[in-house]
């Protein structure tokens, strides 16, 4: 201990006595230390952490899965969660489904995320409230009391963290709710955008229709049940069920997947990749280092020297050294650790609030206690790795080369070699983030430019929602969007607007279908597609191109909703229920609302078909080569009404952008009006500029109006999943690689720097001997760029092996794209010249009389 105690007060007065070397050597590690703490930060909470429940690695989502392959995974029917319950390996299985809602009579009224989840989805969980209780057994019934929970966030946001909230009442979509607890600050739950949580309580349909997906399934197996067990039992089940309702089931099967795995599974390459990054930047900041300290070590070979002759081992000498560069690496890592403090809040800053939300271990990132241990045990271990080197090179000096009166400080061959192996090795690591940033950033641009099917310049989005109570009727609800929209367009400074139940680049409700006069497909075999509702000036205001036919009037789907409003009306009238809804719905994947003609004659009205417009690749697909206007299409419900198609129109990215366009329909608004849409309107300058305009107007129309949303649709695309997924990686590798190729610079310059101040004397000799500037600038260039080009070539090797691994996150790009690699040798090259030319062009400057005197 008093050894070691030395050693540190020695190593505190040696630093003392070079401060900029000590500046220098604790900045670059910090910058090494901190980037790496911060990713590993991220990568703590979303990989190694765990999820916030109890025993998470026994919890899975379940998912049902089904032939079409543009639809690989699905949601479950209410009726298939009540028959999966009866199972004999987990302990609980739970069902969830999304919602939103308008909470109004406490302030302005808001939009809120209220998704509903059977009685025991916290049980299940192992989710324990903060106060009051969760859902009780029973209120996920038809008719049950009205109950919801507040998330944490939501009870300090709106309502000011009041204990005395629970018993209190809300108002969600004009329905009063009960508010019986609170979640603790922990609870996340990635997979659904909550605010309130509420009683999954199904409606008729709901509980009656095979048809009607959209119920998510989480299971917490039993102990001693493994997942393939658990997989069995649920394949016998899904089995039955096709067998009992093969028209709706055909070929569907089960599948389980670990719920960590699918919170976390499409970030997890994103996270490793950068971790790899990170590590990378790591190793280049103590290469640096470790040339820091050898080119360091020189001038010190006396005093090694000295010390040795007075008796010193080797291993003394060692730990000394050790002792000096390990404390260096603890004041880079102190440092590095503020530095990752500001890094990951910069980094939570730069998330859009919808990846915040589909990633919320990112909300409460902390530098906790483990953090601070990992940051000490890296600095730890920085320390030793970039001091052991140096230390065993220095512990040996020849003592009588060293000790002679007037001895220069000079570097042995082996001190030669292993600068220039740090240098070689932080040039190949440069090349391989050089690459790897260069291969995101141009899949992101890939991404960015690759068609949606519309002009997004100029194009402001919002969703708007009128009360439900005060628009119960179906023609006041269409005459207030009416209103709207011819309000919207007369404003100064729009071009266009119009309406659209879901935006472009989400994803939404699907209908299987066949057409009419094709032969009729086996169970399970129909066609598939997303459904759109759409006013009939949408795709004239985002500029969607027409292909055939036309898209929607006035007109259409006015006489059919009236119609169908009659034909419900008969059958309340002569109580002879038809099974159709008793009001007008939004298109579904399991049914679509029949149309019909009143005839007045005390008979039920004549059915009549309803229009559609339908996307290229739905016609592509389904017609091929066949005009498509005109023919009709039938759904595999029970319904013999069709629907005709008017028109067809430019595919529009539903879903990712990284996507394939994907069959879609589209119904007009004035069939399935509902309070809650969303208004896009083009304006002839920067479209923030007038959402504030555009709301006023908005809440003149309609002062209970609730408007939320509002972004640009370029904003829209930039924020979409497969945007985030490689900008955000794309952005922090490109930062680590100016840093790699930063470090890599400052590596080479020092190199061939140290090399002129070694070779002044011999410099000297050539010059007095004849020798010109330019043979002088060539020879150190050539040791300089020997150096450059052994590494370039290392990392172009370790870069077309590594960089396979980005393929899963590239658009477009070739893992292997020449372009990239081409220009990423090219600025490396140039770089490794520039800093080779300032020390070899201050050589040719030396005065051959003074360097032949230099000692």
């Amino acid at each position: 201990m008093k050894s070691l105690l030395q050693d540190l007060r020695y190593a505190v007065r040696t630093m003392k006595k070079k401060p900029g070397f000590t500046l220098i050597t604790v900045m670059t590690l910090a910058l090494g230390i901190g980037a790496s703490t911060a990713i590993f930060t991220v990568v703590n909470a979303g990989l190694l952490r765990g999820l916030p429940y109890k025993s998470p690695e026994s919890l899975y989502h379940i998912w049902e899965k089904t032939p079409q392959k543009a639809f690989a995974k699905r949601e479950f029917s209410y009726p298939d969660y009540q028959d999966y319950q009866k199972n004999e390996v987990f302990e609980g299985l739970a069902a969830y489904t999304g919602g939103t809602g308008i909470m109004s009579g406490r302030g302005e009224p808001e939009r809120v995320f209220v998704p509903s989840a059977s009685a025991n989805f916290f049980a299940v969980l192992g989710v324990d409230p903060y106060l009051g209780r969760t859902f009780q057994s029973g209120e996920d019934k038809q008719g049950a009391a009205r109950v919801v929970v507040l998330t944490y966030g939501m009870w300090e946001r709106r309502f000011g963290g009041d204990p005395g909230i629970i018993g209190q009442s809300l108002t969600i979509n004009d329905i009063s709710y009960t508010v019986v607890g609170v979640l603790p600050a922990s609870f996340q739950f990635a997979l659904r955008n909550a605010d309130l949580w509420q009683p999954y309580q199904p409606t008729d349909s709901q509980l009656t229709r095979r048809f009607m997906h959209g119920t998510n399934l989480i299971g917490r197996l039993k102990p001693g049940i493994t997942e393939a067990q658990a997989q069995s039992e649920l394949s016998v089940i899904a089995k039955r069920i096709e067998q009992e309702y093969n028209q709706s089931h055909a070929g569907t099967l089960v599948s389980l997947v670990p719920l960590q795995e699918e919170v976390i599974g499409q970030v997890k390459p994103v996270l490793l990749v950068l971790l790899a990054a990170v590590g990378f930047v790591l190793l280049i900041a103590c290469a640096n280092v470790a040339s820091l300290l050898l080119t360091r070590s020189l001038t010190r070979q006396k005093e090694v020297a000295i010390r040795a002759a007075l008796g010193a081992n080797r291993w003394r000498v060692v730990r000394q050294l050790l002792t000096e560069s390990i404390l260096l690496a603890l004041l880079g890592g102190g440092v590095g650790l503020l530095i990752a403090y500001w890094g990951v809040d910069a980094l939570v800053a730069t998330l859009p609030d919808s990846q915040l939300n589909a990633l919320p271990f990112l909300k409460s990132l902390r530098i906790d206690s483990g953090i601070l241990a990992f940051s000490f045990v890296l600095s730890l271990l920085t320390g030793i790795i970039f001091g052991l080197a140096p230390a065993i090179q220095s512990s040996k000096p020849d003592l009588n080369e060293v000790l002679k009166e007037g001895g220069r400080a000079t570097a042995s061959g082996a001190q030669h070699r292993l600068r220039s192996v740090f240098v070689t090795t932080e040039i190949a690591l440069s090349v391989v983030l050089l690459v790897g940033a260069g291969l995101m950033m141009k899949s992101l641009l890939r991404l960015l430019q690759s068609g949606v099917g519309f002009n997004p310049e100029n194009v402001l989005t919002m969703n708007v929602n009128v009360p439900p109570a005060k628009y119960t009727d179906s023609a006041k609800l269409i005459s207030v969007f009416d209103q709207l929209s011819s309000r919207v367009r007369s404003m100064p400074g729009v071009n266009g607007a119009g309406t659209i139940n879901i935006l472009p680049l989400q994803g939404g409700n699907t209908t299987r279908f066949y057409v009419d006069g094709d032969p009729v497909p086996q169970p399970g075999q129909e066609i598939e597609a997303n459904i759109r509702t759409v006013d009939e000036r949408y795709f004239q205001t985002l500029g969607v191109p027409i292909i055939a036919g036309r898209t929607f009037d006035d007109r259409d789907g006015e006489a059919q909703r009236k119609a169908a409003e009659a034909f419900q009306a008969f059958q309340a009238q002569t109580r002879q229920p038809q099974g159709q809804p008793s009001q007008p719905q939004r298109p579904s994947s399991t049914q679509p609302t029949l149309a019909a003609a009143t005839q007045g004659n005390g008979q039920a009205p004549a059915l009549l078909p309803d229009v559609v417009v339908i996307g290229k690749t739905l016609a592509d697909k389904v017609f091929a080569g066949r005009n498509p206007i005109g023919r009709k299409l039938l759904y595999t419900s029970a319904t013999p009404v069709p629907d005709v198609i008017i028109g067809v129109v430019a595919d529009v990215k539903i879903g990712g952008l990284d996507e394939a366009n994907k069959p879609v329909i589209y119904y007009p608004f004035r069939r399935f009006p509902v309070t809650g849409t969303n208004l896009v309107v083009r304006t002839n300058g920067d479209p923030t500029a007038m959402a504030a305009a555009i709301r006023s107007e908005t809440q003149a129309l309609e002062p209970a109006v609730a408007v939320f949303n509002v972004r640009s649709m370029t904003d829209l695309i930039g924020a979409s999943p497969a945007a985030f997924m490689r900008r955000f990686p794309a952005l922090l590798i490109s930062i680590f690689a100016v840093v790699a190729l930063l470090l890599a610079s400052i590596g080479i310059y020092g190199v061939v720097s140290y090399s002129v101040s070694q070779q002044t004397h011999y410099i000297g000799v050539r010059m007095a001997l004849g020798a010109k500037s330019s043979d002088i600038l060539k020879m150190i260039l050539k040791q300089g760029l020997r150096l450059a080009l052994a590494g370039m070539a290392l990392g172009l090797v370790a870069a077309f092996g590594l960089t396979r691994l980005l393929r899963s996150l590239l658009f477009e790009v070739q893992a292997t794209d020449p372009v990239t690699f081409g220009l990423v040798l090219g600025t490396l090259f140039v770089v490794a010249l520039l800093a080779c030319y300032i020390p070899a062009r201050r050589a040719t400057r030396v005065d051959p009389l003074v360097a032949l005197r230099y000692e």
